[in-house]
This record gives C-alpha cells, sequence and structure tokens, in this order.
C-alpha cells in the first residue's frame, strides 16, 4: 500500500521561530545566572511589533527587551526594508512572577510531601507528555520532517555565509514523502518558501532554491523525474510590483513598514499621511525611525472630531490625536499635521471606501476604514494622481500646531505672545524663572562661543524686560511644582532653554532665584503643586491663554527646544479648561508655598 505523508519547517527568521528563540534565550539568560529558574515565558510577533508575557521565578535580573533585540539582530533581521528590524521593532514585556499555587507544586512534589522517595522536584499543577521515536532516520524521527528541518537550516546556512546573498530570514519549507508498506521509498514533493530581495530574478530564484538548497539536503536515490518542486508558490515574497492587494491587517502593517523604511533611507524623503493618529502601528514605526532619518518631510492629514453628541470614550478623541502625534515633532523630522473638522464616526465608518492614505516618493498605499484591505501601487501615473489629489486636500486644512525651533525664534514668538496676552496659564512642573534672571546672570551663564551671542543677549534682555513689564492687573497664573524646584535647584537647569546655549548656574544664584519665586507666592498669581502631574524628568511647558497657547518641551535626541504653537481653538479651549478648573486642593496655600519654598532654602543652604 502506497501513502503520503508531509511535515513542515520554518526557518530561524519565521515569526513563529523568532517567538520560540526569544523565549528560549530569555530562559537561558535566567539559568546562565540562577539554575533554579524556572520559566513560562511565551512570545508573540507581527511585523515592527514583539510581546513577550508569562511566568517566572529567578532570584537572577536580566534585560529581556535586549535579549529580544539580540536574538533578532542575530537571526538576521538588521535592516527596516526586511520588514522587521531589530533595532527599530517595538518590544513591550509582561513577564511576572510566577503563580503561588503553580510554584508550590514545582518547589515540591506530591510524593516529597507525602515522604515517598523522591529528589522533590515537582511537575507543577498539571502537565501530559508523549510522543515517539523511529528509525527511519539517524535522528530518530519521521523522514519528512527531519528533511524538512535540513532544507531549512540549509536556507539559512547559504544566507547568512553569503552564498545566496539576496536571500532575507523568513521562508519555510514542506517535505511529501511518498511510503510504500510503511516504508519511506521517494520524496513526492517539495515546496520551498524565502522571503528575498525585491530585485531578485525568479528563474534564478527557483534554480538556486533547487539546486543549491533542496538536492544538499535530500537523498539522490529518493529523488527522480516525478518529484515536484514548488518555490515560491503564492508569488513574490516582496513588495514590487505595479500594485499588490492587501487582504488583512497583517499585510497592510508588513507593506507600510517596508514602504516607510524604504523612504527613510533616503535623502530627501517624503511621506504623505491621510490617515489617523490612533494607528498605532504607523505611529511607532515614525517615531522609531525618527531617531535616525534627518531629512525626510512628513505632512499629515487628521481629522479632528466635531461632533458634539459622541460617547463619553469619544470626547477625549481630539486630545489622543495630539498625545500621538507629539513624538514626531521631537525625532528629526521636518514634520507638519494639518487638520479638518468632521464627525470621526462619519469617516472611519464602513461605507468609506479607501479613507486612508499613505504615499512615498515611490509608493501609494491605500487602505480600508477597518484596516483589513487595501491596495499598494508604485505605477507612476497612480503614483502622480494621489500625489496631486493629496496635494487639493492639504490646501483645504489648517495647520494643528506650527514648530518654532531656533533660540532666537523661540524668543521672539514667546516676547510676541507676550505684547498680547491678557490672561492665561503658564502651567510646568519646573518654576518658570525666567521673569527673575538678571542682565548680569545672563552675561555670565550664556556660552561664550554661542552664535550671535551679543544679539541673542539683546533679544533676551528685551524678553526679560516684556515679561516683567507685564501688568498687574493681567491674569495670568505661573504653576508649577514643589519636585520641580528641588529638580532646579539639584541641578542649576532652567528647562525654558536649550542646555547647550548656558552653563548650569551655581548653587548662589540658584538659592537667589528660588528666593524671588518664594517671594512671588504670597501673590495670588502664582501657585504651587503638591506634587508633579506627570513625569517630572519630562521638562513640558505649556502656556494656555484666551487667544494664545504654546506647548515647550526639550527633546532628548536633539538636544533642542520645540516650541509648538496651538493653532486649534477646540484644543486651546480645552487646555485652558484645564488648568482653570484645577482642583484647589492640590495645591498649597500661598502661606504653604512660602514656608514650603523656604524650608528647601534652608537645607539647601547648609
Amino acid at each position: 500500500m502506497r501513502t503520503l505523508f508531509t511535515s513542515e519547517s520554518v526557518t530561524e527568521g519565521h515569526p513563529d521561530k523568532i517567538c520560540d528563540q526569544i523565549s528560549d534565550g530569555i530562559l537561558d539568560a535566567l539559568l546562565a545566572i540562577d539554575p533554579n529558574s524556572r520559566c513560562a515565558c511565551e512570545t508573540t510577533a507581527e511585523p515592527g511589533a514583539v510581546h513577550i508575557m508569562g511566568e517566572i521565578t529567578t532570584a537572577a535580573t536580566v534585560n529581556y527587551i535586549e535579549i529580544a533585540r539580540r536574538i533578532i539582530r542575530e537571526i538576521g533581521y538588521t535592516k527596516p526594508e526586511y520588514g522587521f528590524d531589530a533595532d527599530t521593532c517595538e518590544i513591550s514585556c509582561s513577564l511576572h512572577t510566577q503563580s503561588a499555587d503553580i510554584a508550590q507544586g514545582v518547589d515540591m512534589a506530591l510524593e516529597a510531601k507525602e515522604a515517598i522517595d523522591t529528589d522533590g522536584l515537582g511537575a507543577g499543577d498539571q502537565g501530559m507528555m508523549f510522543g515517539f521515536a523511529c528509525d527511519e532516520t539517524p535522528e530518530r524521527m519521521p523522514l519528512p520532517i527531519t528533511l524538512a528541518h535540513r532544507i531549512t537550516r540549509r536556507l539559512a546556512a547559504v544566507r547568512k555565509n553569503g552564498e545566496l546573498s539576496y536571500l532575507r530570514p523568513d521562508g519555510k519549507a514542506q517535505v511529501t514523502v511518498e511510503y510504500e508498506n510503511g516504508k519511506p521509498v521517494r520524496v513526492n514533493t517539495v515546496v520551498l518558501s524565502t522571503q528575498h530581495d525585491e530585485d531578485a530574478d525568479p528563474l534564478t530564484l527557483r534554480r538556486d532554491m533547487i539546486e543549491r538548497v533542496i538536492k544538499p539536503c535530500i537523498p539522490t536515490e529518493m529523488l527522480d523525474d516525478e518529484t515536484k518542486y514548488y518555490i515560491n508558490p503564492t508569488g513574490r515574497f516582496v513588495l514590487g510590483d505595479n500594485a499588490t492587494l492587501l487582504h488583512s491587517h497583517l499585510e497592510i502593517n508588513r507593506s507600510l513598514l517596508y514602504i516607510i523604511a524604504s523612504e527613510l533611507k533616503k535623502s530627501g524623503g517624503k511621506i504623505s499621511l491621510l490617515i489617523q493618529p490612533d494607528y498605532t502601528f504607523l505611529m511607532n514605526i515614525l517615531t522609531a525611525g525618527g531617531y535616525a532619518s534627518s531629512s525626510v518631510d512628513i505632512d499629515h492629514i487628521i481629522c479632528l472630531n466635531n461632533n458634539q453628541n459622541v460617547s463619553f470614550a469619544r470626547q477625549n478623541y481630539n486630545l489622543n490625536c495630539l498625545r500621538n502625534i507629539l513624538p514626531l515633532y521631537s525625532n528629526h523630522y521636518q514634520y507638519n499635521c494639518y487638520y479638518y473638522y468632521d464627525d470621526i464616526d462619519a469617516v472611519t465608518s464602513a461605507f468609506a471606501l479607501f479613507p486612508y492614505a499613505v504615499i512615498t516618493t515611490e509608493y501609494a498605499c491605500l487602505i480600508s476604514s477597518d484596516m483589513q484591505s487595501g491596495f499598494i501601487t508604485k505605477d507612476p501615473e497612480s503614483l502622480k494622481l494621489f500625489s496631486y489629489l493629496f496635494s487639493q486636500y492639504l490646501a483645504q486644512t489648517t495647520p494643528l500646531l506650527r514648530p518654532v525651533t531656533d533660540l532666537g525664534g523661540q524668543i521672539q514668538y514667546v516676547e510676541n505672545t507676550m505684547q498680547n496676552i491678557t490672561e492665561g496659564y503658564f502651567f510646568q512642573m519646573l518654576p518658570c524663572l525666567t521673569r527673575f534672571l538678571t542682565r548680569d546672570m545672563l552675561e555670565t551663564y550664556i556660552v561664550k562661543d554661542l552664535p550671535h551671542r551679543s544679539e541673542l543677549l539683546d533679544r533676551l534682555q528685551n524678553y526679560l524686560h516684556e515679561l516683567q513689564s507685564i501688568p498687574a492687573s493681567a491674569d495670568l497664573t505661573f504653576i508649577c511644582s514643589i519636585e520641580g524646584i528641588r529638580k532646579f535647584l539639584n541641578t542649576g537647569r532652567v528647562g525654558e532653554y536649550p542646555a547647550y546655549a548656558y552653563t548650569p548656574l551655581n548653587l548662589s544664584d540658584r538659592l537667589f532665584l528660588i528666593r524671588q519665586l518664594a517671594n512671588s507666592m504670597l501673590n495670588e498669581h502664582n501657585r504651587l503643586l503638591k506634587r508633579a502631574i506627570g513625569m517630572i524628568d519630562h521638562e513640558f511647558y505649556l502656556f494656555a491663554g484666551r487667544q494664545y497657547g504654546y506647548f515647550m518641551f526639550q527633546t532628548s535626541n536633539t538636544d533642542r527646544m520645540i516650541y509648538l504653537n496651538i493653532e486649534e481653538p477646540g484644543l486651546l479651549f480645552t487646555f485652558f479648561d484645564f488648568c482653570d478648573t484645577l482642583d484647589d486642593e492640590i495645591f498649597f496655600t500661598s502661606e504653604e508655598a512660602y514656608r514650603k519654598i523656604h524650608d528647601l532654602i534652608q537645607e539647601y543652604s547648609k
């Protein structure tokens, strides 16, 4: 009797195998430090993202995320165009301590508890294992799975040793063996799928896979003229055709990762986005890529919700949009976001055919509202049309935020703002100390070789004059936190100016400024938070007025200050209302604030 038996194997770059290797790598790292470690670690992956979860019992401390990146790098995912990259992929970890109920079943077996002869180690609350061995191969495994494993190992080897340099890490093999009376007699079919470079020739790929990968792994006597070979039977394993249909969220993510990574490598690249910023995967790609790219322009059109009859879950939709795009302003990109108003439920409804688009200099990708289907094209005429339509849409939008990135421009912007405001809130964790600076301090601490230093000093002096000349009738409130004051006393850094422009203040001058701040606390226009709101280490500043407003923050990767002028009236109102309705319970009274600050002065004066 003749039968067919089929088995499959995947390469180390296949998502399933990536996950296995990360979990194994974490266990190996723990055992190397603590031989008694126990690890029930599970890993999942999709293009651009890895999540590590499960339970562990160990005395060891290791960096799980770095282990994952090392393994991904060793596999060969070192370029974003591969669809997965060790340095830019998002990795999250939620490993936690093993359940006490399960742990006690491992620490001591039931037999040990009942004084039956045993070494004490248990298997947990339950466990079942089964399997078999056979004599078909030296590995004591059935021939189909053994051959499939050989092929995938060979596929990885010729990639890593440079023999077939156009290959990429992902791949899988399927082998069907024909049996006669229970004995393997021939290989009926071999299916081999492998990821490869875009410009790989299909005929060359087929020849190389058969002659240099498959045949060296299968005994000659098991192959004949009737053996069937299917090489990448579903088509090319990369994007490259003039038009490709996308049939799942996974395919869309993989495609976007590829085309954006390709664009970020270009000098003078350009990305046009017509998509909502709650598409987390896309925003993470752009955020990660922005730390390395400095020459890419990004224009982003978003819809802000103007539906007044929204559910509670939708009330903060516009604020969430803002939160998701802010990281892009702090990267190296030339990023600009533009908005229009609409009912967000209508924009994202199932009746909108392809409401989202991502356009680069080489590709255009259109996506359905449910992110489950779309198509991608590199046809020049199609690309020209979509780019033209995007420019027409852009002309009908308004800038959401307007960046001001050079120091002189920042001073000029704030100076102009101060001339026009009569009401507003300065909300920041570190104290606003600019209003107490002196000309002598500016001369002392501004870096001596700073370009255009003399001009900058004059502009700063004018700014100080404007700030100190604000009439007492102006309804301006300065808010900071006690933690922020302590941080200034520790560092001598005022967060309102980029660190490269000045040297830290000495302790004497720090105390002088804080004394001025303490005296100002007796004025109702100054308020001290009992504790920080948000992360104190992230210097984020907000001014919210009736007609004007801005964010200010310092980027960690570029060491520059970013001013973002708030252009959208709804956001401006939201921030003003937030500051205006803060509960009095979170603030010290004027007298308490004065005493608290003086206690700090005494502490640091010793």
